[in-house]
């Protein structure tokens, strides 16, 4: 009997989540289901809300208290999520939630690089005013601005540059 009621909180929790139900979400918080709860592969509801735009599950998660921070069992946190799919708008709520804007995941990608790969400039500028590091490189050594070059988004690679010499000058004074 108690799997049986798992299982139908397992479905409607999933089910809340896919609709973007922020009332059932809220309301299923409210009794108490764990809001940091993760799948197989450690993805959260936040990692999922990020991933899909949905601002308003977004805002019930992080007001309940989900780990802005969590990461998933390759090491991606919500953040790199809302980067991934060039969302600004959640990328600024995660980041005034508290998200570490350097976070990496295993294979050294940050948020920064996921969003000038793919060329998601108002994405790069949100991360970069944030204080994204331009000198984070993956395993292979690449950098933010090596990846959206080989992509041919110039405007991100102009864009890193100029954050990188503001850096270096700030720096030294």
């Amino acid at each position: 009997m108690a799997s049986t009621v798992a299982a139908a909180a397992e479905d409607a929790w999933s089910r809340a989540i896919a609709q973007r139900d922020a009332v059932a979400l809220e309301e299923m918080v409210g009794r108490g289901v764990d809001v940091n709860r993760a799948s197989d592969d450690g993805r959260t509801a936040l990692m999922i809300a990020a991933a899909e735009g949905s601002r308003s599950l977004i805002r019930v998660l992080l007001s309940h208290g989900a780990r802005v921070d969590a990461a998933n069992r390759r090491g991606g946190t919500a953040l790199m999520y809302a980067a991934t799919a060039g969302d600004v708008e959640a990328v600024q709520l995660l980041l005034a939630g508290g998200a570490a804007v350097n976070a990496h995941a295993e294979n050294g990608w940050t948020a920064l690089m996921l969003a000038s790969a793919r060329g998601f400039e108002n994405v790069a500028t949100t991360l970069l005013a944030r204080g994204a590091d331009v000198n984070v490189r993956d395993r292979t050594g690449r950098t933010a601005s090596t990846l959206a070059s080989a992509q041919g988004h110039r405007a991100i690679v102009e864009m890193i540059g100029v954050a990188e010499r503001n850096r270096g000058q700030s720096s030294g004074s």
